[in-house]
C-alpha cells in the first residue's frame, strides 16, 4: 500500500486527539533522511505527540556527529507542524532534547480556522509528493521573488541563517569541493560497507534504505552495485557524477548557525524542509549534498572560505528545474513507528 495515497478530506473523520495525531504523522514520516534511514519514533499521550530519536538508525561513517540525523528529525517535526497548522489543531512545540526524547508537539482538541489556509493547503499537499532528486538541472533561472521568499521565512527559525548563492563560479567551486569530499569518503572501507548496508535494489520490498533508482541506476546495475562498491573504489566515478550534476543547479542554499548544538541541528532541519517545500510547491526540484559538511574538517573550512560564512555550515541543498521523474523512496507506515 502506498502510504502517500490519503486524502486531506478524511481529517474531519478523526474524532479523538489520538486519531488526529496518527493522521498528522502520515505527513511527518514523509520527511527526508540520510540514506532514507527514517530515524524517528513516536509516542502518543492524549493530545501530545512525543518524537524520539531511534539510535538504531545511526549512520556513523556518513554522519559521524549525528548532525544529519537531528536535521532529519527537524524535517519530520516541520512536516507535522505544517499539517497541524493547516488543519487548525496546532498548539505548541516544545524541544525537550533529553536522552532520546527530542520534542513534544501538543495539538488543540478544538479545530480552529487556520491562518493562511490557502497557502498552507498548497504546502501540505506538497509534503505528500516531495522528493529530492539527483539528476541534471535545466538552464532556467529561479525567479528572484521566490528566493526572496525563502529569506523572508527565515524569521520563523531563530538561530539559523540561510545563504542563497546563484553565482556560477561559486556553484562550480562548491560542486568540485563536494566531489572531492565524496571521493575521499569512498576511499574508506567502513564508509563503503555502510553504503552497502543501506543500499537496496530497485525492486526491493524493504521499507528503508537508498534504492538504486534514487541514484538513477538501472535495474541491472542496482542488483550488482553493492558488489561493485565492495570490490572497486567507485569514488572517482561517483565524485565525477556528483560534481557534474550539482554544477548544473541554479542556486545553492546553505544553512548555518552560530552555535553547533543538537537544538540548532533540529532547527536547521525545520527551516531546510520548509524551504525545500516552498520551492517544490513552485515546481522546482531540490538535491541534498552534504559531503563537504560531513567530510573532514578541511572541507568544512574550505566551504566556509568559498562562501565567506560567519557561522557554522550545517546543511546544503541545490535547486533548479528538472524534467526527470523517479519513484518515491520507500517508507515505514505510521503504525510501525509508534511505540508504547
Amino acid at each position: 500500500m502506498d502510504i502517500r495515497k490519503f486524502s486531506s478530506k478524511s481529517f474531519s473523520l478523526q474524532k479523538t486527539d489520538e486519531e488526529r495525531i496518527r493522521y498528522l504523522l502520515k505527513y511527518a514520516v514523509l520527511a527526508p533522511s540520510t540514506h532514507n534511514s527514517q530515524p524517528w519514533l513516536f509516542r502518543i499521550k492524549e493530545n501530545i505527540c512525543e518524537i524520539y530519536l531511534n539510535k538504531e538508525k545511526k549512520i556513523p561513517h556518513a554522519d559521524p556527529t549525528g548532525r544529519d540525523m537531528y536535521i532529519s528529525l527537524g524535517c519530520c517535526i516541520e512536516n507535522f507542524i505544517i499539517a497541524a497548522k493547516y488543519f487548525g489543531v496546532f498548539d505548541n512545540l516544545e524541544l525537550v532534547m533529553k536522552r532520546d526524547l527530542i520534542a513534544k508537539i501538543t495539538i488543540n482538541g478544538r479545530v480552529s480556522k487556520s491562518k493562511n489556509k490557502e497557502k498552507l493547503s498548497k504546502i501540505t499537499k506538497t509534503i505528500i509528493n516531495r522528493q529530492n532528486k539527483r539528476g541534471s538541472y535545466s538552464k532556467n533561472f529561479i525567479p528572484r521573488i521566490l528566493l526572496n521568499k525563502i529569506y523572508k521565512i527565515a524569521n520563523d527559525y531563530k538561530g539559523v541563517h540561510v545563504m542563497i548563492n546563484i553565482n556560477r563560479e561559486t556553484i562550480t567551486e562548491v560542486s568540485r569541493l563536494t566531489g572531492r569530499s565524496v571521493s575521499d569518503s569512498y576511499k574508506k572501507p567502513k564508509f563503503r560497507q555502510e553504503i552497502i548496508r543501506w543500499f537496496i535494489g530497485n525492486n526491493s520490498l524493504k521499507k528503508e534504505g537508498l534504492p538504486g533508482y534514487s541514484l538513477l541506476l538501472p535495474n541491472i546495475i542496482s542488483k550488482i552495485f553493492p558488489i561493485m562498491i565492495n570490490k572497486i573504489n567507485l569514488g572517482p566515478l561517483i565524485s565525477f557524477m556528483t560534481t557534474k550534476k550539482m554544477n548544473t543547479s541554479r542556486a545553492l542554499f546553505i544553512f548555518s548557525s552560530k552555535n553547533d548544538t543538537k537544538e540548532d541541528w533540529v532547527m536547521v532541519g525545520r527551516f531546510a524542509e520548509r524551504a525545500m517545500l516552498e520551492l517544490q510547491e513552485k515546481k522546482l526540484s531540490t538535491s541534498i549534498y552534504v559531503a563537504a559538511i560531513e567530510g573532514s574538517k578541511k572541507y568544512r573550512k574550505e566551504l566556509k572560505k568559498i562562501l565567506n560564512l560567519d557561522g557554522r555550515p550545517q546543511f546544503l541543498f541545490v535547486a533548479g528545474y528538472m524534467n526527470s521523474k523517479i519513484k518515491h523512496t520507500p517508507r515505514y507506515n505510521v503504525e510501525e513507528k509508534i511505540v508504547n
